[in-house]
C-alpha cells in the first residue's frame, strides 16, 4: 500500500467539497482512480465511481435526498462486498475512512489506515477480505472528478431506480465492472438532459 502525507490531500479535499454545489447547483462527479497494488501493477485497472452531492443514504444499500449540511455519497459497483452489487459511502468516508474533514489524519500509515477502515466496515455490518474498497480511497489512489450538473427531478428518480431494483452481487471483470456501473449512472443522466432539452426546444 502506499501511503501519503496528507498535506496534499488536504488541498484535493478542499477542492472537491468547494465543488459541493447549493440545491440549485448540485451534480454528479464521474470519479477515475488510478490503479495501485496487485492489480494496478498486472492488470492496470483502477476504480470507477460516481459522486452524488445531492443524494445521502439511510444505509449502504438505501438512498435518500440529502438534508441541510449533508454531503453526498459515492456510488460505485463492488465484488464480494456482502454480495451486494452496489453500495454507497459518505463523500468523507469514501476519501478517508472518517465521518468529517475534522477528522482526517494529517499523516496516516498502514496501521492506521487499516484501524480506520476496520472501523468503518464495523460501524455498517459489512467486514470480509474486500471491505477495504469501501473507504480511505485518497490514502491509496489519486483521483480525478469530471462533474456533470443534474436536476432535483433526475436525483429522485435516480433514487427511485436504485432503491427498487435488485441489489444483488453481478460483477463480472470484462463487462459488468465499477466502469459500467458509472457508465449507466452518467448515460442515465446524459440521457434525461437531453431528452429535457429536446421537450424544451419542442415547446419554444
Amino acid at each position: 500500500m502506499r501511503l501519503r502525507l496528507n498535506l496534499v490531500g488536504f488541498v484535493c479535499l478542499a477542492a472537491l467539497m468547494a465543488w459541493i454545489p447549493t440545491q440549485i447547483h448540485a451534480q454528479a462527479t464521474l470519479l477515475l482512480e488510478e490503479p495501485y497494488s496487485y492489480d494496478g501493477t498486472f492488470a492496470g485497472t483502477g476504480h470507477a465511481a460516481v459522486y452524488l452531492s445531492r443524494v445521502c443514504a439511510d444505509s449502504p444499500t438505501v438512498l435518500r435526498r440529502c438534508q441541510a449540511g449533508e454531503t453526498g455519497v459515492v456510488i460505485s459497483r463492488y465484488h464480494n462486498i456482502a454480495g451486494r452489487d452496489w453500495i454507497a459511502v459518505p463523500l468523507i468516508t469514501y476519501l478517508y475512512a472518517v465521518d468529517s474533514p475534522e477528522d482526517v489524519p494529517l499523516v496516516a500509515d498502514e496501521k492506521l489506515v487499516k484501524f480506520l477502515r476496520h472501523n468503518y466496515v464495523e460501524s455498517i455490518d459489512i467486514n470480509n477480505a474486500a471491505s477495504y474498497q469501501l473507504a480511505g480511497s485518497a490514502y491509496d489512489r489519486t483521483s480525478y472528478g469530471f462533474r456533470i450538473a443534474t436536476r432535483p427531478e433526475q436525483d429522485d428518480e435516480l433514487i427511485r431506480i436504485l432503491n427498487s431494483g435488485p441489489n444483488s452481487e453481478s460483477y463480472k471483470l470484462l463487462n459488468r465492472n465499477c466502469a459500467d456501473f458509472a457508465k449507466q449512472i452518467i448515460n442515465s443522466i446524459i440521457q434525461r438532459q437531453s431528452i429535457a432539452a429536446s421537450l424544451a426546444i419542442s415547446g419554444s
